[in-house]
């Protein structure tokens, strides 16, 4: 009766607190040896976890069972005793290592089949454009950790945007998916080859991860250069079109953009 009342708390809402409950409610401690729990859970959490995290699956939850991984490592007894011991916490860790490697393979195959396999591959070769051009590690000028960084923060956002993209545009041709994720590689090049840009605004606008004093400095300085001469280069234009700011012709839309990047802005500095 114990045992099957554990099952039905795994992976749900303080699951850790509630065992610990349970364990001390039915006295478990007294009839249930450390061993012999760990053992049973070990079965338990493993299959749990083996029925929503099947590669290749596009109903499989990968980020969920790794949470589900990650509870019963915390899982801990009435006493305080850890529950996941002696030879089941070296072959958890077994477990849960192939499970992160499925995880990333998992994610690769849903991408090519989201994606196509034309639209992938090509894709694919402008996130290395992308991340080339800020790192390389035999070229001095581009083998520090800094430019490791720009690349490996571009690329992210490179997946993320033309995820979203494509998410959005289901019925979009395939020279159209290229087209997009070509224009994508090039602007966040502009957008990351100064890498004060990265402090004027991030993927998620509603993110209040930099200094907004600063933050509102550079916005001013970038919007003067752009009512001086709007046909020049600007990165105000690619943060425009990075985020959906764009006319009918697909031109960079500054002002909108700006008047609801203030709005973000504003609401920041009330928090």
């Amino acid at each position: 009766m114990f045992l099957i009342d554990l099952d039905s708390c795994i992976g749900t809402k303080n699951a850790k607190e509630n065992f610990a409950k349970m364990d001390e409610a039915f006295g478990a401690t007294r009839f249930v040896k450390d061993d012999e729990l760990s053992k049973a859970l070990f079965v338990t959490y493993k299959e749990k976890i083996s029925k929503i995290a099947v590669k290749g699956d596009p109903n499989s939850d990968y980020d969920r069972a790794i949470q589900i991984a990650n509870e019963f490592e915390t899982l801990q007894r009435a006493n305080g005793a850890k529950v996941l011991t002696g030879k089941q916490q070296s072959d958890w860790s077994d477990f849960k290592q192939n499970l992160l490697s499925e995880s990333i393979a998992h994610d690769e195959i849903r991408t090519k089949v989201v994606r196509g396999t034309e639209v992938n591959e090509y894709s694919v070769a402008q996130k290395d454009i992308l991340q080339k051009t800020f790192y390389n590690a035999i070229v001095p000028d581009l083998s520090g950790q800094r430019n490791k960084t720009l690349a490996t923060e571009s690329g992210f956002e490179y997946d993320q945007r033309l995820n979203q993209f494509l998410a959005a545009n289901p019925s979009a041709s395939v020279l159209e998916k290229k087209l997009y994720a070509k224009e994508l590689s090039t602007l966040l090049i502009d957008k990351y080859k100064d890498a004060d840009i990265a402090k004027i605004t991030t993927f998620d606008l509603q993110k209040n991860k930099f200094n907004i004093v600063r933050e509102k400095q550079e916005i001013a300085t970038l919007i003067q250069e752009y009512n001086t001469d709007p046909t020049q280069d600007n990165k105000l234009k690619t943060l425009a079109k990075l985020n959906g700011y764009k006319d009918k012709n697909g031109n960079p839309d500054v002002n909108g953009f700006l008047k609801e990047y203030q709005k973000v802005i504003q609401s920041r500095q009330k928090e």
